[in-house]
């Protein structure tokens, strides 16, 4: 029907181009760093105690921040291509232009410090600190399997492969499963520092 939008959204997204039958190399790119910190935050609903969402050093934090492009083209020119096999087959990475030694040491270090201090079990946030509450990850922090299948669920859209999940479950084992919230902060900061997770399909 001549404008119906859903319709159009419905069509773009079913596309046989668009979803593939057969998954391929090239599918997929890099998430922004920006998009990688709001979907933990939106994983985990995400919090202050004064309302506020403070982001005013994400540029040097994220090497981007909301409204603080520095051109019109956003932070990354779209025609970037890391030198070699990407570049070499003629392919772009543009989300990578931005993707630093120095700027994924802050986002890694940026990680720790949210997953292990700012959730909802210190008791000495400021206002406004920016908290996530994984506390239902804490109820079940005594079976490894479920707390990554909860994880994976959140943050991976369940699919975590087996490397990954034996990786999370060795460290599950030197940790007590009485110390529910360590257990629960690690799995998530286990997979949020993962190449699984910097990668959208």
């Amino acid at each position: 029907m001549r404008g119906d939008l859903g319709a159009v959204v419905k069509a773009i997204l079913l596309d046989p181009e668009a979803r593939p039958a057969m998954p391929m190399e090239i599918d997929g790119k890099i998430k922004e760093p920006i998009i990688r910190i709001t979907q933990l935050w939106k994983a985990y609903n995400a919090t202050s105690n004064s309302g506020r969402y403070p982001l005013v050093a994400a540029y040097i934090l994220f090497g981007q921040g909301p409204l603080q492009s520095p051109s019109v083209f956003n932070f990354f020119s779209p025609f970037y291509a890391p030198p070699g096999e990407i570049s070499n087959s003629g392919l772009v990475a543009p989300e990578l232009g931005i993707a630093t030694e120095y700027q994924n040491t802050f986002l890694t270090n940026y990680f720790f410090y949210q997953v292990f201090a700012l959730n909802q079990t210190n008791d000495a946030l400021q206002d406004d600190d920016v908290y996530i509450d994984f506390s239902e990850e804490m109820a079940i922090a005594d079976d490894a399997d479920a707390l990554i299948d909860m994880v994976a669920e959140k943050l991976l859209g369940g699919q975590i492969s087996a490397t990954l999940r034996t990786e999370i479950g060795g460290m599950l084992a030197l940790i007590p499963e009485t110390d529910s919230a360590i257990r629960a902060a690690e799995t998530i900061y286990f997979v949020v520092t993962s190449p699984e997770y910097a990668y959208q399909r």
